[in-house]
């Protein structure tokens, strides 16, 4: 027996177990008590003669850590009656007392209804006492997983952040929590009739397969910046992150999909923003020496009075004309700046 059996165990000999035994027979129930008082350091019994004595302490709420169900197989309604205790039972382990001959019967047909079936003569082997233990460290078991269920379900379902499980064979969805209903527009229903690739840009869709493949080869944990599509035809921009689980018996893939629209827009817009600034300073450093550099050489020409063949009134339109040019760039550079400007306001 291993260390968590030992431990098990022990628990079930020294606290306090609430036992419900149900038997019709005064000496083998004096036998049992008898047993369970030696085996366990404080076990609170309740004897129940029969099925309907047995079922009155169960409809009347009492809370029993296991019961101990004698089942007496010439009576042919036995097994209705052992199926309706476990109905009422829930999840308290029902352990089947028998006698020798009666065990493998037993075993077969009450099985459904049952945690464990034991000969009455091996309860002096402590079969008994080892039975109770791992059934109560299985209920245990068994609770704590089912609250890990509720927690991941709870976890999923309220949170804030748009979540879904997607099949990576078929790419279906097989679950959506409230957060991706609200944001993507479709009906929890619509989901559950659609796959990843019904919320991609026709576009994209190649990629997507190509990725969920890959990744069925590669890797549990997966990220990266996509786009999607809601219900009204809107694209947006999603950081998604991923991991392979398993989902109801399917290979499947758990999302956190956190819409960066607003970001990524920025950033295009700041992109474009930095285009201006790019061609405003490329116009200061070449548009608007061109003009200036001819406004400079023509001036120089009048000053030293050597115009050529041409004329000073001539010289002065040219002057004038390259005055204009530079006049329409500087309005540029400023219609420019203005639209810088009422970005960042």
């Amino acid at each position: 027996m291993g260390v968590h059996e030992k431990y098990s165990l022990m628990n079930v000999i020294e606290r306090e177990l609430t036992i419900l035994l149900v038997e019709n027979s005064a000496d083998d129930a004096s036998q049992i008590i008898k047993f369970l008082k030696e085996e366990i350091i404080k076990p609170i019994i309740h004897h129940a003669k029969t099925f309907d004595q047995a079922r009155e302490s169960l409809t009347r709420g009492f809370h029993y850590d296991v019961i101990l169900l004698d089942v007496s197989l010439q009576d042919n309604t036995a097994g209705k009656q052992v199926s309706d205790l476990g109905q009422l039972a829930n999840d308290i382990p029902v352990i089947v007392l028998c006698s020798g001959s009666d065990k493998e019967f037993t075993a077969k047909t009450l099985s459904p209804g049952i945690s464990d079936c034991l000969r009455k003569s091996d309860l002096n082997g402590s079969y008994l006492t080892k039975s109770i233990a791992y059934n109560l460290e299985k209920k245990s078991i068994a609770h704590k997983l089912r609250d890990s269920e509720e927690r991941y379900q709870s976890l999923f379902s309220f949170s804030p952040i748009p979540m879904w499980v997607f099949d990576v064979d078929t790419l279906k969805f097989l679950n959506v929590n409230e957060a991706a209903i609200r944001n993507y527009g479709y009906s929890r229903e619509e989901f559950l009739n659609m796959t990843i690739k019904d919320i991609r840009p026709e576009e994209d869709i190649e990629m997507v397969e190509s990725i969920v493949k890959a990744n069925k080869k590669s890797g549990i944990f997966s990220w990266g910046e996509y786009r999607h599509i809601k219900k009204t035809g809107e694209l947006i921009y999603v950081d998604i992150k991923s991991n392979l689980i398993e989902f109801e018996g399917n290979r499947a893939r758990l999302v956190l999909s956190l819409d960066i629209t607003d970001r990524v827009r920025y950033m295009q817009a700041i992109e474009e923003q930095n285009e201006r600034l790019y061609e405003i300073a490329w116009s200061q450093s070449h548009v608007v020496r061109a003009p200036l550099a001819r406004m400079m050489g023509l001036l120089n020409m009048l000053s030293l009075k050597k115009t050529g063949k041409k004329e000073p009134k001539e010289i002065l339109e040219l002057v004038m004309s390259s005055a204009r040019e530079l006049d329409d760039i500087v309005r540029d550079i400023v219609r420019k700046s203005e639209v810088i400007k009422n970005y960042k306001e």
